[in-house]
């Protein structure tokens, strides 16, 4: 059952910010599926209803405010899959700051570490989740990386379910801070983005167009990039539909993947940059 709904007062009022929105998804369509992740980008599926995203991000957002870290800033280092989605909006649910990263690469093992490290100093959070197989590597590099060191871990798995019931709502408004969003330091030092909860909602027309659609969307672009964060998470939950996520390593290995899926999954909406068509 879903409690502590922080705008049943005026629930024709559209949410301002990302926590009421999936507030109101877990109240009125508990049981529709919101996220569903193609592991091998074809048959291995795993997927979360709107009521399972708002119990994991409740007992998420419950244990960042248990150790003290709401109004501060939390890094999220994942691959895509469904620990992301549930640590993002856990961050928003704690009104913890998201600072996305992308995962370390062990082929290219120092160039990764190095833009990391430049993040936490740049972005100075104070807890960082992660999945436990990157939080083994984690503590192999620790010794050798003082940044690393400097912050709280912790692998989401490990997060109870039963935390959730402690959850209560933070003080957000659509000016507080959302996500910092980096630029992956490839080419040049990582540079960080602020957005608010406000910048991550469309306008009230836009809700209550969107609303109507429910169209299932498919992304394999990765989740800590704005686009994907945009096409795989946000633009399904405005509409109330259901996102499709596979990974970019899928569309590399197995191009018609992403086709095959479009089709098996009836998919409405679409894309990716120049190189993914010619593909």
């Amino acid at each position: 059952m879903v409690t502590n709904f922080h705008d049943q007062s005026n629930p024709g009022r559209p949410p301002t910010t990302i926590v009421e929105l999936m507030r109101r998804r877990a109240m009125e369509q508990p049981d529709q599926l919101a996220y569903t992740f193609l592991a091998d980008g074809q048959v291995e599926e795993y997927s979360l209803t709107y009521a399972d995203v708002d119990r994991r991000a409740r007992a998420i957002g419950a244990w960042l405010g248990s150790i003290s870290a709401t109004g501060e800033r939390g890094l999220l280092l994942y691959p895509t899959g469904l620990e992301f989605v549930a640590a993002i909006h856990g961050c928003f649910y704690g009104g913890v700051t998201a600072v996305p990263t992308y995962p370390l690469d062990p082929a290219r093992l120092h160039r990764t570490v190095s833009a990391l490290c430049r993040i936490i100093r740049d972005a100075q959070p104070v807890v960082a989740l992660t999945t436990a197989a990157s939080l083994r590597l984690i503590d192999t590099l620790a010794p050798d990386h003082a940044e690393l060191r400097g912050l709280r871990w912790m692998a989401t798995e490990a997060i109870v379910d039963e935390l959730a019931s402690d959850w209560r709502h933070p003080t957000i408004t659509p000016a507080t801070l959302a996500l910092l969003q980096y630029t992956s330091g490839t080419t040049t030092v990582p540079k960080g983005v602020m957005v608010s909860h406000g910048g991550l909602l469309p306008g009230e027309r836009h809700y209550q167009e969107s609303s109507a659609l429910c169209p299932t969307r498919l992304t394999w672009t990765p989740l800590v990039h704005m686009g994907g964060l945009r096409s795989g998470i946000i633009q399904s939950l405005y509409a109330g539909g259901r996102s499709i996520l596979l990974t970019p390593e899928a569309l590399l290995q197995r191009p018609a993947c992403w086709l095959q899926a479009i089709s098996r999954f009836r998919v409405a909406a679409s894309g990716g940059p120049n190189f993914a068509y010619e593909l």
